[in-house]
């Protein structure tokens, strides 16, 4: 067998590389010994997989149930935004229920074979899943939810960072995007990948490689000031050798960098 795994997503665009980023985040956290390679044609255009699924969806909808072409749009769009992006399954989960309540009980009122819950079993199935939802959040609400020294949430490295570099601009690891912006601080990419467009994606896959000409581009062309990373990234490797650089801060979390004061050319 060979030594290392490998892993081939073949496609490329956002849902490519997310899968990508993902996968070798969840092959970190396991310490798994394995590859990840994004199989990505030039000369082939992504489709998303909204578009690819829109029609299916329409025919679903059409059979049995008839839906007003307004909200028949609505429900499409909100597919679309859900499979773009895991940030808009929560408004999928809202918004479409209460489009589709009316015509599906028109639907199943018009059919004398449809089967009606009784009032009182109506009743206590709502009561048992309030109780239910009660007791679950009674339960998680009576512990603690610590924000910091997560994997996530890097903030011993963060409190160790000069007030001077608080302003300036950070190249940091994809899942610790979230807790920058939550600390105030502008990351140079994070979870919202919809936002930052697959050319940039891509631009950042081969900085994280990393790509040493990729990663003097980056940090030239956005004026870098500092970078943070988990201490198994490659990239840290690579800025530990890198001239100009030196290590600030390092914990089993995260790795901070910043810029020699005073460089030697």
């Amino acid at each position: 067998m060979p030594d290392q795994s490998r892993f081939v997503i073949v496609g490329g665009g956002t849902a490519g590389w997310i899968t990508a980023f993902i996968i070798q985040d969840s092959l970190k956290r396991l310490k798994i010994d394995a590859s990840v390679t994004v199989v990505e044609p030039s000369k082939i255009p992504t489709v998303g997989v909204g578009e690819a699924t829109t029609a299916a969806f329409y025919v679903f909808l059409s059979r049995g149930v008839r839906l007003p072409v307004g909200r028949v749009l609505i429900c499409l769009l909100l597919l679309h935004l859900a499979l773009q992006h895991m940030r808009h399954q929560i408004v999928f989960a809202l918004v479409v229920p209460l489009l589709l309540a009316e015509p599906l009980s028109r639907a199943l009122e018009s059919k004398p074979e449809a089967v009606r819950t009784s009032y009182n079993l109506k009743l206590i199935l709502a009561c048992a899943t309030a109780a239910v939802v009660i007791g679950v959040s009674a339960i998680r609400l009576s512990f603690p939810f610590p924000r910091g020294g997560l994997v996530l949430t890097p903030e011993a490295a963060l409190n160790s960072l000069p007030q001077r570099l608080a302003g300036t601009h950070v190249l940091n690891e994809y899942g610790f995007g979230g807790y920058l912006i939550f600390r105030g601080v502008r990351p140079f990419i994070d979870s919202r990948a919809e936002l930052y467009g697959d050319a940039f994606l891509t631009d950042y896959a081969r900085i994280v490689a990393p790509d040493a000409k990729a990663l003097n581009s980056a940090v030239e062309k956005y004026h870098v000031g500092w970078t943070i990373f988990p201490p198994d990234s490659p990239v840290v490797a690579v800025l530990d050798l890198m001239p100009g650089w030196h290590r600030l801060y390092a914990d089993d979390i995260a790795v901070v960098h910043i810029r020699d004061a005073n460089p030697k050319r």
